[in-house]
């Protein structure tokens, strides 16, 4: 996480044929994905979470069946848990909230004196 409160990640997929990363045109079979999250701090001790995206792939008739039948259900389904486990953490009602360990480098704690 950045002193701004963003970070993101990405994955690039390509053919067997074609394991590159170089600069150039895309091989004949790719998938590239990007992801971005930002917090924002809201008044009366709130957070926002901005999650956005970007895809692109070919063959775009065969990735877009894949996407509308397994993709998007199933990340939705799992940004749905994750966002009510967040949520229920952020407000210690999660089973665990306790049990989550302290950010290395913080001074508390027992024999820290």
């Amino acid at each position: 996480m950045t002193p701004s409160g963003s970070w993101g990640c990405g994955r690039r997929c390509v053919s067997t044929a074609a394991r590159s990363t170089r600069p150039g045109p895309r091989p004949r079979f790719y998938s590239d994905s990007l992801w971005g999250f930002a917090l924002s701090e809201l008044p009366g001790h709130r957070t926002r979470l901005l999650v956005s995206g970007y895809a692109a792939s070919n063959p775009q008739a065969l990735t877009t069946i894949g996407d509308l039948l397994f993709w998007e259900p199933a990340h939705w389904i799992m940004q749905l848990r994750q966002l009510a486990n967040l949520k229920a953490r952020a407000e210690g009602t999660h089973p665990i909230a306790g049990d989550v360990p302290e950010p290395a480098g913080t001074m508390s704690g027992a024999g820290v004196g």
